[in-house]
């Protein structure tokens, strides 16, 4: 008991003087000046929550323990010392309730570098819940086909020590689920013999796993993603035509945050988030809103249409191919199709009636040509094989899924399934449009392939042996090195250069003046935006599985992409790689850029972008 407490205290403290740090770090970086630890050593909640000294006790030490409270707290009501007022706080609780001490967690967020409304010199505090909710998952109580598929006895009357009985809590989703096996541990047994000695077994824990989230940034993130903060709220320079009703309202979406080199996810929320307290309160509030749909697992079960972010792959498919030339110029139109001007056009051309002229592959990213793209698809068609789109997108990762130990995880689309390709459709899909969609985990998956050359490059949540997967030999194709620069200098100019899709914002304040989207110093961030059409969506109101009238509704707002990756100075190619998509929202660069600003400011207050790295 004395070394399980002091190990508790331990970690409390531990955990406390991190986020110590990391309070006078911030208040240093606010003040501009140094700041003593003891002005922000406030305790944290973990100081003040039940932690477990002893678990596992037989029905008999339980009666005996049980007592042994009531008693002390008699004691404690007559006598008020330290040593018997303990008892007033000790408690016996079931063990098959899981504990989630970071479900809930009070996040401190800077506000100096948001966009000017909602800029402020005054940091905002909020309190996010739900914290990992949809990674970690949920339990619930054995179905009688859980017990039919491993009862506790079989037809020989023997126990299965890990079979189930009735009441018994297994998972239902996420980590919860899939990981059942290892979390779930084996009962003990005694077998009183009246003539001979008693024969017993111990019960066995079940083992614990472990992920590669790191639950202080996943909690930073979905902070910055709150409502509260102002970035998941309906702005006015989100589009240039945001409907003043639509102003301020709540938004949903998804980011994740990857480790290149070691493929470590590091965060991966979803909004609207899940709270437990909501979900053993009032569940059916977030299981039957088919709205906002809380419980569905943005960043890894539902696949969108990336829009322009798969510009940068197609570029590196063309030059890798040898369709384009690293330095080759094309003639860019306003349309792609001659016939149909209306139809597959530059934005360029839709907003100004101008050309981009002839330009590069770079330039092409910069500025997001759709002719460019277009053409690209092209001749791969006509000089390569008509199904090379899709060959080049299995590699990057898409139409698949990744081992990453979650249930719900999705394969998103490629192709148009049972029908044949057609043209149009290969042509549509160079700009992230048309039979391909994937998810947030997808993309992040995709950019870390581009980066690191590796197209066997796997993403990875479970940190434990049994779930390594053996080094792949790399022998689908070897990426053209100038493709890669070419792809990371177009995504560079898009976030730091003027005309780049993710470079400016148009804010009121005082009239309308322009601001950088990007403002992390010590740092360089490449960017490739995407302005996803979603098409029209079917919502079931009334939950009966099928679409009535009026049940199907055109969005007026695109899904709104920014996929961006950041390396530190001194780096010699980006570290980590952000994705975020906000739903029916407007400008992928408008809305999501601010977000993915705010990530990478996250990763450089957790210390990750240090260079060399420190953690």
């Amino acid at each position: 008991m004395r070394e399980r407490r002091d190990n508790i205290i331990y970690g409390v403290s531990t955990l406390q003087e991190h986020l110590w740090r990391a309070w006078q770090k911030q208040e240093e970086l606010e003040r501009g000046e140094r700041v003593a630890l003891e002005e922000v050593a406030e305790p944290i909640a973990e100081a003040f929550e039940h932690h477990v000294i002893v678990d596992g006790l037989s029905e008999e030490q339980r009666l005996t323990i049980e007592r042994f409270i009531a008693e002390g707290r008699q004691v404690a009501d007559r006598s008020d010392t330290s040593a018997q007022r303990v008892w007033r706080e000790v408690e016996l609780r079931r063990r098959t309730v899981r504990h989630y001490p970071m479900e809930s967690v009070l996040v401190k967020l800077d506000r100096s570098t948001l966009p000017g409304p909602l800029a402020s010199a005054e940091p905002i505090e909020l309190r996010v819940s739900g914290v990992g909710t949809h990674i970690i998952g949920l339990m619930r109580e054995t179905w009688s086909e859980d017990v039919a598929d491993r009862p506790f006895r079989g037809r020989g009357g023997l126990p299965d020590l890990r079979g189930y009985r009735v009441g018994d809590r297994i998972g239902r989703s996420g980590i919860e689920l899939s990981m059942e096996e290892t979390l779930r541990g084996a009962r003990g047994l005694r077998r009183i013999q009246v003539d001979s000695r008693d024969d017993e077994s111990m019960p066995i824990a079940g083992r614990d796993v472990v992920l590669s989230i790191d639950i202080l940034l996943q909690a930073h993130i979905q902070a910055i993603m709150s409502p509260d903060f102002g970035l998941m709220r309906t702005q006015p320079w989100h589009s240039g035509d945001v409907p003043e009703h639509l102003l301020g309202n709540p938004l949903n979406g998804a980011a994740v945050v990857i480790d290149i080199a070691s493929g470590d996810l590091l965060a991966a929320v979803t909004m609207p988030a899940a709270p437990r307290a909501l979900l053993e309160d009032d569940p059916q509030l977030l299981w039957d809103d088919p709205i906002n749909e809380p419980m569905v697992n943005r960043a890894f079960s539902r696949p969108y249409p990336p829009g322009s972010t798969a510009k940068p792959l197609v570029l590196v498919a063309a030059v890798t191919d040898g369709v384009l030339g690293e330095h080759e110029l094309i003639d860019t139109p306003g349309y792609l199709w001659p016939n149909r001007p209306m139809v597959y056009r530059d934005w360029y051309w839709k907003k100004y009636q101008l050309t981009r002229g002839e330009i590069d592959g770079i330039e092409a990213i910069k500025y997001s040509s759709n002719p460019f793209y277009g053409i690209l698809a092209q001749r791969l068609m006509d000089r390569v094989e008509p199904g090379r789109m899709l060959w080049w997108y299995s590699q990057f990762g898409m139409g698949q899924t990744h081992g990453l130990g979650l249930p719900e995880e999705v394969p998103g689309s490629l192709g148009p399934g049972n029908r044949e390709l057609q043209r149009s459709d290969v042509e549509f899909m160079a700009i992230g449009q048309g039979p391909v969609s994937w998810t947030p985990l997808q993309a992040v998956t995709a950019y870390a392939r581009l980066v690191s050359g590796n197209m066997t490059h796997e993403p990875r949540l479970v940190v434990m042996p049994e779930m390594e997967r053996e080094p792949q030999e790399n022998g689908a194709i070897a990426l053209s090195p100038a493709a890669q620069r070419m792809a990371i200098e177009g995504m560079r100019r898009v976030a730091n250069e003027s005309g780049g899709t993710a470079y400016m914002i148009d804010v009121p304040a005082h009239g309308i003046h322009r601001e950088r989207i990007f403002n992390v110093e010590g740092v360089t961030i490449m960017a490739k935006s995407g302005t996803a059409d979603p098409g029209s969506r079917w919502i079931d109101l009334n939950n009966n599985n099928a679409q009535d009238p009026g049940e199907v509704v055109r969005d007026p707002r695109d899904h709104a992409w920014v996929v961006a990756m950041v390396q530190p100075e001194g780096a010699a190619r980006p570290t980590h790689a952000i994705a975020v998509v906000v739903e029916y929202a407007g400008s992928g660069g408008h809305v999501s850029g601010p977000i993915v600003n705010q990530i990478i400011h996250a990763l450089q207050h957790h210390q990750y972008l240090a260079w060399p790295p420190i953690r």
